[in-house]
């Protein structure tokens, strides 16, 4: 049996944008950095894995290259 791929676009994770809507008081360069936030591949991707950020993933990166950990 051959399995499907289920996103073919070959987009990844991007084809999907959240919207963010902007509340009184909150300025635009806040709902700015929200929706970069919501829409980014890493963030949501540290969040599945159970990293506080996606900085963790610069860090391992960092430790394969020099092993400081």
């Amino acid at each position: 049996m051959v399995e499907k791929k289920k996103n073919t676009s070959g987009r990844g994770m991007r084809d999907l944008q959240v919207r963010v809507k902007s509340a009184k008081g909150r300025k635009l360069s806040s709902t700015l950095w929200l929706k970069r936030q919501l829409n980014d591949p890493y963030v949501a991707r540290a969040t599945k894995e159970g990293y506080r950020g996606r900085a963790a993933f610069k860090i391992m990166e960092l430790d394969d290259k020099f092993r400081f950990l």
